[in-house]
């Protein structure tokens, strides 16, 4: 890891008066591509931030909230996640695959961390509370195999079946989010499918 640089370190604002000049920028028919913005972002424009923040913040949001419902969690994630752009905004590759998607996919690497880093407090709260009622062996074993079962296919996987199942996209809407054939969708729903049949099919009965 290399030393952050002082743009990277700096903390720009989100939404209120820089969200509202980025709104002014927009209406004023100064719009720019994602990619320019991400651009001038890594050259330290906080603008920039905050024209793509207004732009996609609701969608990213969404993506979230598929994943840990409408929480103050949720909001931490997306706040993250944007300062997180910040910072690898000179990391980007437009040839990778538009910036909502970039957003999006760091939205629910996050989102998915969080839902780990909660399931292991409650399960050492339970466990040091000799006190509190125990979850069913049924119940404990199911939320533990379901992260083991989704940590066993691949990221590209594990994203298509966020995205049909949390979010309810259609294998077409999943195609034109993630910038891939309709064909690779349902190749990478299989796969996935496959794997976690297979998990399932392994644990005890």
């Amino acid at each position: 890891m290399g030393t952050l640089t002082a743009r990277q370190t700096a903390v720009p604002q989100l939404g209120g008066q820089l969200g509202g000049v980025g709104a002014q920028e927009e209406t004023a028919g100064n719009a720019t591509t994602d990619a320019e913005l991400v651009r001038r972002m890594a050259t330290g424009d906080q603008l920039a931030l905050a024209v793509l923040y207004e732009r996609h913040a609701s969608a990213v949001m969404k993506s979230v909230i598929a994943i840990l419902g409408p929480t103050a969690q949720a909001q931490d994630v997306l706040q993250d996640l944007f300062m997180e752009a910040w910072r690898a905004a000179g990391q980007y590759d437009s040839k990778r695959g538009a910036v909502v998607a970039w957003l999006k996919v760091r939205a629910r690497s996050r989102a998915l961390d969080k839902l780990r880093a909660a399931r292991r407090h409650v399960q050492l709260e339970l466990k040091d509370d000799e006190s509190a009622p125990a979850p069913s062996s049924e119940r404990r074993a199911a939320s533990m195999n379901l992260f083991e079962a989704l940590e066993g296919v691949s990221e590209q996987e594990r994203e298509v079946l966020i995205l049909g199942y949390c979010e309810g996209l259609t294998c077409g809407e999943m195609a034109e989010e993630l910038g891939i054939p309709v064909g690779t969708v349902k190749s990478r729903t299989r796969t996935a499918i496959a794997k976690l049949r297979a998990f399932w099919e392994g644990q005890p009965q």
